[in-house]
């Protein structure tokens, strides 16, 4: 079987208080995740799970996190398993 095709990530936008994370042109039905960190230099194992899902039938996904104004900024990163 051939390796996963990771989805084009689109810049992110706020909408209602969530930053809105979207990504594109992948392999559909494949399981990911989003992470974060405060660190972008941080070992990948040491950043948190945000979001996780499904790429849906087109290789496409979108996820809302929520925006909290106490949490110092973060960095995410796009992970397929």
């Amino acid at each position: 079987m051939a390796p996963p095709i990771p989805p084009v990530v689109h810049a992110p936008h706020v909408s209602g208080g969530n930053l809105i994370l979207t990504a594109s042109g992948g392999t559909p039905n494949r399981a990911y995740s989003w992470v974060t960190s405060t660190n972008l230099l941080a070992p990948l194992g040491s950043w948190t799970v945000s979001a996780t899902g499904v790429l849906d039938g087109t290789g496409s996904c979108s996820n809302a996190v929520p925006i909290n104004a106490t949490n110092t900024a973060g960095f995410f990163r796009f992970r397929m398993p």
